[in-house]
């Protein structure tokens, strides 16, 4: 995905990812189990506690344990949640406090 338009008309630049507009939506419990996994490798006597092959799992997992890819407007601070089911992207807007 090189550019996505916002319902506000603002244009988001996504061709060098990761951008400070893309998130990651990781349930409690799925982050707090990487983490574990990870600090149970350093208590194993490893010499480095993370090194480039614990990232790769730690991504790896939260990839695969329900991740959900975020954008957000910075103009309008809509959040775009993506779907995997439908294969797009559904809007949030801030509500409007009467």
């Amino acid at each position: 995905m090189a550019k996505f338009v916002c319902s506000c008309s603002h244009i988001i630049n996504l061709v060098h990812s990761p951008t400070s507009e893309q998130h990651t939506l990781i349930p409690t419990k799925v982050l707090y189990e990487a983490l574990l996994s990870l600090e149970s490798n350093k208590n194993s006597g490893e010499s480095c506690w993370v090194d480039n092959s614990d990232i790769d799992i730690f991504f790896n997992y939260i990839d695969t344990h329900q991740a959900v890819d975020v954008i957000k407007c910075p103009k309008c601070l809509r959040l775009w949640v993506h779907s995997p089911e439908k294969k797009t992207y559904e809007s949030f807007g801030k509500e409007k406090v009467s």
